[in-house]
């Protein structure tokens, strides 16, 4: 029995560390599930725990067979080798915990906040003090609100609202079941096999390729209840709005290449150029000789002094972070909550404040430990930017946060690129969605952010693989040392950091960047304006849609990007979005969505008339949430 508490005690400091939670407050039998603990969540614990005591335990163990304290020490117990220790984190063993003091001075704690914060500070102190190892695992930070579960005894998250969520565009995968009435069982069944015969050759494809291609995409969404309808639209041609999938199936498309077919599908004058390129062969290594031009290009639509290439938004955040350090030599990098800097380990991250929490299996604590992740738009983070400056190389932010789109805090911006100069770090404004989709200069040129650095992807490509860092001089320079001439005794004066890549500056990424930028420099801000007036059309229609039928969705808007916003849990997302594709709307749920520049009103009036008839039916069927 005691060896089985030592095991107990031991896994509570293993929670703590993969959720951030003060698992002292959780009862032995609490299920994890209840607790509010995801598989992805667990699939980290599962790796510690095989690390820890040699035992392989699954992620069916944790979620059903095995799935609380209790129940997992005695199955550890039970299979781990007798060699084998329960070790507890002492303060011997253990990193001796920095102090935190309360910053008495910040306008946004209340008297609650700051008893609270000197109860934790005494309480370090007293365990710092103390003679007799602790089994308590240290306090985490104090800073910033929490959030109670509703289920007994249940911990305070350090790291609210963030940490139950897939990170970014990673496969969402629930294994559990859930309970449906008889109307919904007969609804899923009849819908599943009208859709399975629509699509009867997605599915199949989905089925027939599984073993051998790995593809995150095929799975996301999957639910034991939805099983059958989770695979995505397999799709043969694309023209304008439109996409056709295999089974000759037309859909208005709204997902738009995850933002980066601003310009609709097959555009022409992209054809052309593609075209043209092929014609002539392409090298790869040497210089291509559209790279000049179309730097030229880019430089002139967003007034950056200087670009260099990459070949997708996440190599253009990794190229820009890598500035960053160079530029300071410091290593702090400060991201924001709710924000997606593509798929790079140090921005792979949860938690707050400086207690980072990596974002996905696989990833390392070491990988995100220089990672500060802060409250976006909050008056606390700029507090602790210009108290920890010292350290921070660089503040990353998405100005709009792809699934936040109504919120684009302007003041706190302009506040931040003040305060990033005083402190000596570098702003890096990530546009790889909002660039040139709001405007040609994107947010940093309209509203003269003037970031340090600008990432981007996406648009820019036409279609193809692109990524692009531009800027400052100051900070460009440390690409290629800056600045010489020939003929002269001049030199590349700027140290110089790693940033390189075989198809970087494609031949065929090039031609189609040169007329995307060209037909963007000849449409002007009107492109943007009609593009974003339509989307405009579609969010207030669908929300007005949504308000008819008393149903608990609402869609957040920000120039033509568009996210849907749902109910915490709720179990039927993948059966609405499966609905829409039914009806010949394709987007897919829990995703941005955006309005091209080749929708047409007829389409937006098409997908509105679509919208009604659906939400009616579903909500008749009791698959949507609805209020009084």
């Amino acid at each position: 029995m005691a060896r089985n508490q030592e095991l107990i005690d031991q896994l509570r400091t293993i929670f703590q560390d993969a959720a951030g939670a003060d698992t002292q407050q959780w009862h032995q039998d609490d299920s994890f599930l209840a607790l509010g603990l995801d598989s992805l969540l667990m699939t980290q614990v599962a790796a510690t725990l095989k690390k820890t005591f040699k035992v392989k335990v699954g992620l069916r163990v944790l979620m059903e067979s095995h799935d609380s304290l209790e129940k997992l020490g005695d199955f550890i117990a039970q299979r781990m080798p007798h060699d084998v220790r329960p070790t507890i984190k002492t303060q011997d063993s253990a990193k001796t915990p920095q102090l935190l003091e309360p910053n008495i001075g910040s306008t946004n704690r209340n008297s609650s906040n700051l008893i609270m914060a000197q109860i934790a500070l005494m309480k370090q102190q007293l365990e710092l003090l103390s003679t007799t190892p602790s089994n308590s695992p240290a306090p985490g930070p104090i800073m910033g609100e929490t959030k109670m579960s509703t289920f007994r005894s249940a911990p305070t998250m350090k790291s609210p609202s963030k940490k139950s969520e897939n990170f970014g565009a990673m496969a969402k995968i629930k294994r559990e079941r859930f309970s449906l009435e008889n109307q919904q069982k007969h609804a899923i069944q009849t819908f599943t096999e009208k859709y399975n015969k629509k699509t009867f050759k997605s599915k199949a494809f989905c089925q027939t390729h599984r073993q051998a291609y790995a593809d995150p995409r095929v799975v996301t969404g999957f639910s034991p209840v939805l099983k059958e309808l989770i695979y995505p639209i397999v799709t043969k041609q694309a023209q304008g709005a439109r996409i056709w999938d295999l089974d000759d199936n037309s859909y208005i498309d709204y997902t738009c290449g995850f933002g980066s077919m601003f310009l609709g599908y097959q555009a022409d004058f992209i054809q052309t150029a593609l075209q043209q390129e092929l014609s002539h062969g392409f090298a790869i290594g040497p210089q291509s000789h559209l790279a000049g031009e179309v730097a030229n290009l880019f430089l002139e639509l967003t007034g950056h002094e200087r670009v260099s290439f990459a070949n997708t938004g996440s190599e253009a955040v990794l190229g820009a972070i890598r500035i960053a350090r160079t530029v300071t030599a410091k290593d702090k990098i400060v991201v924001f909550e709710g924000a997606y800097h593509g798929i790079n380990d140090d921005v792979i991250v949860r938690g707050r404040y400086d207690k980072p929490i990596p974002g996905a299996p696989g990833i390392s604590e070491a990988a995100v430990s220089q990672t500060i992740v802060l409250p976006y738009g909050e008056a606390e983070s700029l507090e602790y930017i210009r108290q920890h400056g010292q350290d921070i190389a660089a503040v990353l932010v998405e100005p709009v946060q792809s699934r936040r789109p109504d919120f684009f805090p302007l003041a706190f911006l302009k506040q931040l690129r003040s305060l990033t100069r005083d402190v000596d770090s570098l702003m890096i404004l990530d546009e790889v969605i909002t660039g040139f989709r709001y405007t040609a200069d994107g947010i940093n040129g309209h509203h003269k952010i003037d970031a340090d650095l600008v990432t981007y992807g996406k648009i820019p490509g036409g279609g193809l693989p692109i990524g692009a860092i531009a800027g400052k001089s100051s900070a460009m320079d440390t690409l290629d040392g800056g600045s010489w001439m020939f003929g002269d005794s001049s030199v590349p004066e700027v140290g110089v950091t790693y940033f390189a890549g075989t198809f970087v500056r494609h031949p065929l990424t090039l031609a189609a960047a040169k007329a995307t930028l060209q037909h963007l420099k000849d449409a002007g801000p009107s492109l943007q304006e009609t593009t974003a007036a339509r989307a405009k059309v579609l969010c207030d229609g669908m929300n007005e849609i949504f308000k008819k039928h008393r149903v608990d969705f609402k869609v957040l808007r920000f120039s033509s990007q568009l996210y849907l916003k749902i109910p915490s849990h709720y179990p039927f997302g993948e059966l609405f979005g499966a609905w829409l594709r039914y009806r010949g709307i394709h987007l897919l749920f829990g995703f941005p969505f955006f309005v091209s520049t080749a929708h047409s009103d007829s389409d937006i009036a098409t997908t509105l008339q679509i919208m009604d008839e659906l939400v009616a039916e579903m909500t008749n069927l009791n698959f949507l949430p609805t209020g009084g």
